[in-house]
């Protein structure tokens, strides 16, 4: 919040300086437009739901379902089963 409301508006009291910055949030917040919110008030923009979007699962897998790919160059050479029967 700006100071120059404060300024402007000589507060006695810190009950009379919390009553101004309240109804100035309320104004901010429900009748002043924001250009990074597209034009809309604070309020509005909360209004609208958010774009569902698909989200990717961030659970791994069940075992089993995919096959198994090797991790490393070591596993992929094969060089550590060279030797075995």
């Amino acid at each position: 919040m700006r100071d120059e409301r404060l300024i402007e508006t000589m507060v006695r009291t810190l009950a009379l300086a919390c009553a101004v910055i309240a109804a100035r949030i309320v104004d901010c917040n429900s009748r002043r437009p924001q250009s990074a919110l597209g034009y809309q008030t604070p309020a509005d923009y909360a209004r609208v739901p958010p774009r569902t979007v698909p989200v990717p699962s961030l659970c791994p897998a069940p075992r089993g379902s995919l096959p198994r790919r090797p991790h490393s160059l070591y596993e992929r050479s094969g060089f550590h089963r060279r030797g075995q029967t």
